[in-house]
C-alpha cells in the first residue's frame, strides 16, 4: 500500500509541477501577448506621427504601410515627390507622359476633328453628285417634252399662218365684190360712172 500511496504523492507532484509548468508558460506567453500588443500600438503611434509630419506638406498624400514607414506622395510644378525613411525621390513631371504618348493624342484629337467636320462635308458631296445623277435623268425626259412642245408650237404657228392667210385672202375677196360692177363693165368694155367722193 506503501508502494501505491508513493506512487501516487510522486503523481499528484508531477501533475503539481506540470500545472505550474503550464501556469508559467501562460504567464510567458500573455506576457509576450502584452509586449507585442503594446509595441503594434507603439508603432502604430510613431507611424501616425510619421504621417502627420509628412501630411503637413502642402498637397501631400499620405499612405501607410505595414511597417513605421508611411509613404508621401506631393505633386508640384517640379514634379512628383515621393517620400519614405527620410528619403526623398522626385520625378520630373516631363519624364511622366512619354514624348510619343503626348503625339498620339494630338494625332488622336486631329483625326477627331477631322471625322466631325469631314464627314458632314462628305455626306454633303455624295448628295450633291446623287442630285445630279437624278436630275440629268429628269432633264432627258424634260427635254423630250419640251421638244414636243417645240413642234406642236411651229404646227399652231403655220396653222395660224394658213388661217391668217386665208382670212387676207376672204377679205380681199370682200373688197373686190364691192367694185365688181366696175371690172365687169370694164371688162366689156362699157363705161361707168363713179361717184366722186
Amino acid at each position: 500500500m506503501r508502494t501505491e500511496q508513493q506512487s501516487t504523492e510522486q503523481t499528484a507532484q508531477q501533475t503539481s509541477a506540470l500545472a505550474e509548468q503550464a501556469q508559467t508558460q501562460a504567464r510567458s506567453a500573455r506576457d509576450q501577448i502584452r509586449q507585442q500588443v503594446r509595441d503594434a500600438i507603439q508603432g502604430a503611434n510613431e507611424g501616425t506621427q510619421a504621417a502627420a509630419a509628412l501630411a503637413q506638406k502642402p498637397g501631400s498624400i499620405v499612405f501607410p504601410t505595414n511597417g513605421d514607414n508611411p509613404l508621401s506622395v506631393r505633386v508640384d510644378g517640379s514634379g512628383i515627390h515621393l517620400t519614405q525613411n527620410g528619403t526623398e525621390t522626385i520625378i520630373p513631371v516631363r519624364d511622366v507622359v512619354p514624348r510619343g504618348a503626348v503625339q498620339m493624342t494630338y494625332a488622336l484629337s486631329i483625326t477627331f476633328v477631322c471625322v466631325i467636320v469631314g464627314l458632314p462635308l462628305a455626306r454633303a458631296f455624295a448628295r450633291r453628285m446623287d442630285r445630279r445623277t437624278a436630275s440629268n435623268g429628269v432633264s432627258t425626259e424634260l427635254q423630250m417634252r419640251l421638244d414636243a412642245m417645240d413642234r406642236n408650237i411651229d404646227t399652231v404657228a403655220v396653222e395660224l399662218e394658213r388661217v391668217s392667210e386665208g382670212q387676207r385672202f376672204t377679205s380681199k375677196l370682200l373688197a373686190d365684190r364691192a367694185h365688181a360692177p366696175e371690172f365687169v363693165s370694164a371688162a366689156r368694155g362699157e363705161m361707168v360712172e363713179r361717184p366722186v367722193g
